[in-house]
């Protein structure tokens, strides 16, 4: 079952004679194909279109291939099957070579993506206020959703026209439809047909809203609450007890005056009051050099530090999408973190980001070990089985077997295996390979050619 909703608005530009843009969102009513392909996002351009026919034709045929080649199947994984889909459209768009295709898909599937971008198309990411580019240009790729994303799915003609600064600013708002207000006219206003965009937002479900969200915010806001609470009292006790002391201070000085009386027990109490003052003071001043310290970068080091907090918060944002690019971020962070070193910047607040940075390279460095499990048992082919070295085809996966001196092949979807061949002949075999049908496998007198695929 998902766990979030999807929220749709779109962009699209006024068509030309030579140019269009197409904005095409699908969901499966079917649950399986659903639950198997999940939702399909594209953005569309066409540019010098020089044919003959009408060019909104095509661009509907564009969209009708395009589904029919990721929906058609469910036998490939799906970020295989997207991949082959935008290949084979794009291919039979370059066949007719009367004009030129900008497209970009997405695939939302539980809290997965796969995008596959197409001649300078780009998908975009805001997340927790930072906008980064994910994937852009002729890339692929995959990553891990979360509750509040917004995605900018758009053509290369929609970037170039809107830039980054309307974009971030239109993002901030709470919904796709608010963000497509700001942005069309932007794209209206311009005489371009191939510009297209989709702004989508993941959003939590009802009952999770109803739930979960309110306590941690409910959490959080008492913490704070309770902190400034705790801290009004401090300061109204501690400016109580300075005009308690002053108060007193006062009386015994008029009572002095008047009465001209100067004992020892008096100047003692002169004596306790103002060693009372000074504590308090020393007290202030410590805290309020408490407050001041890890501010004290200036100059070049202050620059380089707001830098590599900029850094190293994209590098975070990406840690799921685009792990390359977020370890990229990361380590340029890093490089900013040694340069404030060489100037001597060594200030509360630096040492503190230092130490996150560090705790994020760590993680994102670090190698989890993972439990598999088992594909196939060889025993169930030939008792004492043993892979030695494996070819893996396009639908079988071929195992070589050194100890038994045999072949074995395996389906990778229905499992169906069998013995291709074996022998004596293949003893001390340390390699298989394919050319066209034919298996080889490596032995100490050569190559052995070990029959044919059908």
């Amino acid at each position: 079952m998902e766990n979030f909703s999807l929220r749709f608005a779109k962009i699209v530009g006024t068509p030309t004679g030579k140019s269009g843009s197409w904005v095409h969102t699908f969901s499966p009513t079917d649950e399986q194909k659903l639950s198997q392909r999940g939702h399909l996002l594209a953005v569309i351009g066409l540019d010098n279109f020089t044919g003959e026919g009408d060019l909104a034709v095509i661009g509907k045929e564009i969209i009708s291939r395009l589904q029919e080649e990721y929906y058609g199947g469910l036998i490939n994984k799906p970020f295989a099957q997207l991949k082959n889909a935008v290949n084979k459209v794009s291919q039979e768009i370059n066949e007719g070579g009367d004009l030129s295709l900008n497209l970009g898909v997405v695939i939302i599937l539980g809290n997965l993506l796969y995008a596959v971008m197409n001649h300078g198309s780009q998908l975009r990411l805001f997340r927790q206020g930072q906008l980064q580019t994910i994937f852009s240009g002729e890339e692929t790729g995959s990553g891990y959703l979360k509750n509040e994303d917004v995605l900018l799915l758009g053509t290369e003609e929609f970037f170039r026209l809107v830039n980054q600064e309307i974009i971030q600013s239109a993002l901030i708002s709470s919904s796709p439809e608010e963000v497509v207000e700001i942005l069309a006219p932007v794209i209206h206003g311009q005489a371009d047909g191939s510009s297209a965009a989709i702004v989508s937002k993941i959003s939590p479900k009802e009952k999770v809203i109803s739930t979960e969200a309110p306590s941690v915010v409910e959490s959080s806001v008492t913490t704070e609450k309770r902190s400034f609470e705790l801290g009004k009292k401090l300061k109204e006790k501690i400016i109580a007890l300075i005009v308690s002391v002053d108060d007193r201070l006062k009386k015994r000085l008029i009572y002095l005056r008047n009465n001209k009386e100067k004992n020892f027990r008096s100047q003692k109490t002169l004596f306790t009051v103002a060693l009372i003052l000074l504590v308090i003071l020393g007290v202030s001043v410590f805290f309020g050099m408490k407050q001041r310290r890890g501010s004290d970068l200036t100059g070049q080091a202050a620059v380089l530090l707001n830098q590599a907090q900029a850094k190293r918060e994209e590098g975070e944002a990406l840690k799921t999408l685009n792990p390359v690019k977020s370890q990229q971020f990361l380590a340029e962070a890093q490089n900013l973190v040694k340069e404030i070193e060489a100037l001597g910047g060594q200030s509360e607040d630096f040492l503190k980001f230092k130490e996150e940075l560090n705790r994020l390279l760590v993680g994102s460095l670090r190698e989890h070990e993972l439990e598999g499990q088992p594909f196939f048992d060889l025993e169930l082919l030939k008792a004492g089985a043993e892979g030695k070295a494996l070819l893996l085809t396009e639908e079988q996966l071929i195992v070589l077997d050194e100890k038994q001196t045999a072949v074995y092949e395996i389906g990778l979807t229905g499992q169906k295996s069998t013995i291709l061949f074996g022998g004596e002949k293949i003893q001390g075999a340390e390699i298989i390979t394919q050319a066209g049908d034919n298996l080889y496998v490596l032995v100490s007198e050569g190559l052995l050619r070990g029959g044919k695929r059908a």
